[in-house]
């Protein structure tokens, strides 16, 4: 495996030029290859590669090598990088800060300690000793906050004008959503980062804009399910908000309104007015949490003329959930319930086995298990598993029973 060997230096020092106003122009960093300075001299030049090649002469005592490793969002440590990381020091975990440095002795990257001993159990210890530096390998959360040449990065006017009892409130609360999310998660993670920590990383940049992408990707996504009676279950859409979801819905049931009853209606028709005369009705629940089995908008239409007949199931579902995976299950005349989320398909293929084992039992009483289920035809039970569709509406894997009343089906959506 290649090595990323990647420099950095500066054409432009902070502060070197100054705006009309006066004030200091920030400093401008280049990266790319490096040809080293000529005796000594007070500049190396760097070649950039991309977008396009470029060679630029900048300070030499500005040059500083990638350490190969970078910070919990992403970004690229370098020598002379300002950190702020914890560190295990004397077996308790101890939030740092400090400066990245090469050591030729040692032949390894590392960083100085300013520790918060405050953290630590064993502060009190007279044996309680702080090392004057680490290898950067053993340090974890790493998060880059500045750097030697240009100091640790301002802070917006609006962050440093922010009351810092506003951040560990917000803190406080993020920690509480952690333990709503996921509880066990939590209490195995318990310690690893303390509310105050937290506070204080809210005040940088990187760490708010983490935050705000990790609470997006828990965010509210909505799933728009359609099924059709003795026809398929599909997933017709996803929408990012409740409003957009339901709107889709309204939409759909006016297309279907409109193929029969050849009229010219819109999801801005879709209202309780009209539910009689065109046989739908629309359901908006603005209370049902997130990830529940119960849908957030359910709506039907129905359909008879002659031997035509129609009865259509429409389920709006809020999910927050990063598996991709999700298991349908549906008892006729009964609305869509959504089952649960799951990591891969043979672990919802399973889950799905394991209910219809159950409904055959209650129905039959007989001690079926899941892996009796795909052989049990002569109960009138049917499994089809399409794992490797690239239809991304279509179920993954599809399974009905049937003993007379009332039809039950199961149905496996990637997400």
């Amino acid at each position: 495996m290649s090595k990323n060997i990647l420099f950095r230096g500066q054409t432009r020092k902070k502060g070197e030029k100054v705006t009309m106003s006066g004030t200091p122009i920030p400093s401008n960093w280049v990266f790319g290859g490096i040809f080293p300075q000529n005796n000594g001299g007070d500049f190396a030049i760097i070649y950039q590669q991309d977008p396009e090649i470029q060679k630029f002469p900048v300070y030499a005592e500005t040059v500083c090598q990638y350490t190969g490793k970078n910070d919990k969002y992403g970004g690229k440590i370098f020598e002379n990088d300002i950190i702020t990381y914890v560190a295990n020091i004397n077996a308790s975990n101890v939030p740092c800060k400090g400066n990245v440095f090469y050591s030729e002795t040692l032949a390894a990257y590392m960083v100085t300690v300013k520790a918060d001993a405050s953290h630590s159990p064993d502060r009190d210890n007279d044996s309680y000793l702080i090392p004057a530096s680490i290898p950067l390998s053993e340090c974890g959360n790493l998060v880059v906050i500045g750097n030697v040449f240009d100091g640790e990065y301002e802070l917006p006017e609006k962050v440093k004008n922010t009351p810092f009892e506003t951040f560990l409130s917000i803190a406080y609360e993020l920690d509480r959503l952690a333990f709503d999310i996921d509880p066990y998660e939590y209490q195995d993670n318990e310690g690893t980062e303390s509310i105050q920590t937290v506070a204080e990383n809210l005040l940088h940049d990187a760490y708010r804009a983490s935050v705000v992408a990790r609470l997006k990707g828990e965010c509210d996504m909505f799933i728009v399910i359609k099924s059709e009676h003795y026809d398929c279950t599909n997933l017709i859409c996803k929408k990012d908000t409740l409003e957009e979801a339901a709107a889709a819905v309204r939409e759909s049931i006016a297309q279907r309104i409109n193929k029969n009853y050849h009229t010219g209606l819109t999801g801005a028709d879709i209202t309780h007015e009209n539910e009689e005369r065109y046989r739908f009705s629309f359901d908006f629940d603005e209370n049902c949490p997130a990830d529940n089995s119960e849908p957030r908008v359910h709506a039907t239409y129905d359909f008879w003329k002659g031997d035509d007949e129609e009865s259509v199931e429409w389920a709006v579902f809020e999910v927050t959930t990063d598996k991709p995976f999700f298991l349908l299950s549906y008892e006729e005349y009964e609305s869509i319930e959504l089952t649960g989320f799951y990591d891969s398909f043979d672990e919802a293929f399973e889950e799905m086995k394991e209910l219809i084992a159950e409904s055959v039992n209650d129905v039959f009483d007989e001690d079926a298990t899941a892996d009796d289920v795909e052989d049990m035809e002569d109960y009138n039970v049917f499994v089809h598993s399409n794992k490797d569709s690239k239809d991304s509406g279509a179920p993954l894997a599809f399974a009905s029973f049937c003993d007379d009343y009332p039809n039950r089906e199961w149905t496996i959506f990637h997400m």
